[in-house]
């Protein structure tokens, strides 16, 4: 999915956030019968994500301002109900009109990439400053790897996964814009992401997910249902917990008088300076996140939260 597609989703998240909120329920079904269309017809499976935002963003967001919840409502449960629709209409599609959107889109990627291949490989040589014997080699790996039967299943394992995280992208760009400009008036009494906290039911959600993993691994060839399923609790709650972890050190910027852009520029430049620790920074927030049950890291109460920062 490109950037247009992304800016398109959150336009249209925004649009139908704002229905829903001056409208309630009356406008429910139009938004649900529209992502509904791709279940049904075939020729619209690309543009799934156009049609099942307004339904979900919309329904979820406009229920949100309108029962002053907050983005620790709005941002797991339009994701993941994003999630479970994309994933329910790639196996319908596949497995009822043959149609693999995870295949045809590397298959995509791949020609793409191919057809890139003089820039990639000047890329290659003049940024990364890799011999020109080597650049083509790498570009041949890369290519192969991604015709990989193994990399290609694993891709059709972690689609719940993936869509989720298109979901959280799509979720947490629109309430900053609702907050900050749609739904301006309302967002004063709605919970921002510094007081961020899920609900302690997903820690065991987490934990089954664990468990999952860890009795399926071995066997995930006879058990992949139950294998892809607690794979991708996993992610999604980790997920989650990591952007509490993140509400949680915006709460003590925000307390400190610390610019809170330091946030988000600190996470890029670790991204930028290596992948590898980004990761490790990752593992050490799901951790935080999912402390915060126990240690009440910012001592909430009903009267501190508001949306001021």
């Amino acid at each position: 999915m490109g950037l247009p597609v992304f800016i398109i989703c959150v336009v249209l998240a925004l649009c139908s956030a704002l229905i829903f909120f001056r409208f309630g329920w009356m406008i429910a079904p139009v938004l649900l019968s529209v992502a509904c269309i791709p279940f049904f017809i075939t020729g619209f499976t690309g543009d799934i994500t156009v049609f099942i935002s307004p339904a979900v963003f919309g329904i979820t967001g406009g229920y949100c301002f309108r029962n002053k919840l907050g983005l620790d409502f709005f941002l797991p449960v339009s994701a993941i109900a994003f999630a479970l629709l994309f994933t329910g209409n790639y196996l319908f599609q596949k497995n009822f009109h043959g149609f693999d959107m995870v295949k045809v889109s590397m298959e995509e990627s791949v020609a793409l990439l191919e057809a890139s291949r003089p820039a990639f490989e000047r890329f290659l040589v003049r940024v990364l400053q890799i011999s020109e014997e080597n650049a083509g080699s790498v570009f041949n790996d890369l290519t192969a790897s991604m015709k990989d039967s193994k990399w290609l299943q694993m891709s059709r394992d972690m689609m719940p996964f993936s869509a989720f995280l298109l979901a959280a992208g799509i979720a947490g760009t629109s309430f900053l814009f609702m907050t900050k400009f749609t739904m301006k008036k309302a967002a004063s009494l709605v919970k921002p992401l510094q007081f961020f906290r899920l609900n302690d039911y997903f820690i065991f959600a987490l934990i089954a997910g664990i468990a999952g993993l860890l009795l399926f691994y071995d066997r995930h060839e006879n058990f992949p249902v139950l294998y892809v399923i607690a794979l991708n609790t996993v992610l999604i709650v980790a997920a989650l917990y990591i952007v509490q972890a993140i509400g949680i050190v915006k709460f003590y910027f925000i307390s400190r008088k610390i610019p809170v852009y330091v946030l988000p520029l600190l996470l890029v430049i670790l991204t930028l300076i290596s992948p590898g620790l980004m990761v490790f920074f990752m593992i050490l927030f799901t951790g935080l996140g999912s402390l915060d049950l126990w240690a009440d890291f910012r001592k909430l109460r009903p009267d501190t939260m508001n949306n001021k920062e």
